[in-house]
Formats: structure tokens, C-alpha cells, sequence
């Protein structure tokens, strides 16, 4: 399975002072196919955030960048499972007139059952719940933020996920109206340190969005997209702030994948 991502967009209406456009790029690979039911593959993606405070209003403020390995098992016509690792870091762009910065870098081992739907009129769903422990933890501020005990990356355990995609057909199958959404709460130690985090669950909270719009499918797919998200940690500022974040933009899609 070979596939290629590509989106850009701006916040609007519901956002924060971090948030005014977006930029993204992502590729999956599969290295190995073992059979029709199972492969092996590594992933990319980048995502890019820029403010509004320059005279262009697109001022770079923050980047994230994941890779992984993905290993997907076809056990039925329509259900699969994933097992992965995920690494992930996020780093400030251009901070030195902010005077503060925040890395972080977070890995996982996640686990994913996926089922899937054909409904009427041709119409489809796909349901997934997966699950992912954390391992590599880091979020490292300058200066050393000011209230030691808010929310800590460093204190995360695990996170589950409830994601849902249903897809309605036009007359013309070549285009689609979708809906996506997720729901993912996680989980939060005491203490910081790979052990210590299990000793005392100390937090629980909960992100979660979704992402309606009008799919073009061809030999590639074209989506014109609107997306609400809850994050309850931006990733961005020293001192982390919840946030409700509103976006609209485009989105293309090119891949080949089992069948």
C-alpha cells in the first residue's frame, strides 16, 4: 500500500491566539505484504501551525512530526486489526521574540480494531477502537513554567480512542458527502518517569472533533473539508491551555491499498 497526503487550510471563528493556518503532509509505505490479509508498513506525517502575528498574518509558530510502524491483519471480509508504534515529537518555529519554548516528544504502542459497514445505498461506516501505551515521554519548557503542577506530558499513560467515518454516496458516485469524529480520553499519573506514572492515576480528560465536507473521488480523492476539535492541551504555549478550534480546507488523497 502506497499513500500520499497533502491539506491546507485556516482556523476561523473558534480558535486562539497559536492557531490561524495549517499545513500537512504525510506518506505511508508498505514495506512487506505477507499475504492478502496482512502487511507491514512505515508512515510519515508533518503538520505545521502558524499564527497570525506578522504583516502577512501567517507568522510560523509550532511543527509536530510523527513516524511509525504499522502492521495491518485482515481477519474478516470486514474487520481488521493494527499494531503500531508511533513516535512523535512537536518543536516552536521562529520563538525567539516570544521568549518561551516547548518540546515534546512522545511514543506509543497502540493496538486498533477496526470493523467495517456496507449500509443501504451504498452508503458506508467504519468504527475503531484502539488503545495506545506510552513509553518515550519528554516536555521540556523555557523557562521552566510557572505552575509545576498543571498538565504534564510527561505523566501521560495511555489514551483510548472511539473513531467513527460514515460516508453517504451522491447520485454521481464520484461524490460523497462525509462525516468523520473521534472521541479520545487519556489517562495521566501522578508522578513523572516510565514506572512512577503507574503508581497513582492523578487526571483524566477527554479530546475529541469532527470533520464533515464534500469528497471527490477519482485516482485521487479531493476533500473540502470543515473541522471542529476539543484539545484540552494546545502542545504549545509553556502553560498549557485548553482549546476549541475551528478549521475549513482541502485535503488530497492518493493510495492503493488491499482489498
Amino acid at each position: 500500500m502506497h499513500c500520499r497526503l497533502a491539506g491546507f487550510g485556516r482556523y476561523t471563528g473558534l480558535s486562539d491566539d497559536d492557531h490561524e493556518w495549517f499545513h500537512e503532509l504525510g506518506a505511508n509505505i508498505e514495506l512487506i505484504r505477507f499475504s492478502n490479509r496482512s502487511t507491514l508498513s512505515i508512515y510519515t506525517t508533518i503538520e505545521f501551525i502558524a499564527d497570525p502575528f506578522n504583516r502577512i498574518t501567517f507568522n510560523p509558530r509550532a511543527i509536530w512530526w510523527s513516524e511509525g510502524f504499522i502492521y495491518s491483519l485482515k481477519t474478516a471480509e470486514d474487520r481488521f486489526w493494527q499494531f503500531s508504534y508511533h513516535h512523535r515529537c512537536k518543536h516552536d518555529i521562529d520563538n525567539l521574540s516570544i521568549g518561551e519554548e516547548r518540546t515534546l516528544i512522545y511514543g506509543s504502542f497502540r493496538a486498533e480494531h477496526i470493523r467495517t459497514y456496507q449500509l443501504p445505498k451504498r452508503r458506508e461506516l467504519w468504527l475503531s477502537l484502539g488503545t495506545d501505551l506510552y513509553s518515550i515521554l519528554q516536555d521540556t519548557r523555557d523557562p521552566i513554567n510557572p505552575v509545576p503542577e498543571s498538565l504534564n506530558q510527561e505523566r501521560l499513560i495511555a489514551s483510548t480512542s472511539l473513531k467513527a467515518h460514515f460516508l453517504l454516496p451522491f447520485k454521481d458516485e464520484q461524490v460523497a458527502w462525509f462525516v468523520n469524529t473521534y472521541v479520545q480520553p487519556n489517562l495521566f499519573g501522578q508522578e513523572k518517569g516510565f514506572t512512577n506514572r503507574f503508581r497513582e492515576t492523578a487526571e483524566f480528560n477527554v479530546n475529541a472533533g469532527v470533520s464533515t465536507g464534500l469528497m471527490l473521488r477519482g485516482a485521487a480523492q479531493i476533500r473540502l473539508f470543515l473541522d471542529y476539535e476539543y484539545l484540552n492541551d494546545t502542545e504549545i504555549p509553556i502553560q498549557p491551555r485548553h482549546a476549541h478550534l475551528l478549521k475549513f480546507g482541502i485535503r488530497g488523497l492518493s493510495a492503493k491499498g488491499i482489498r
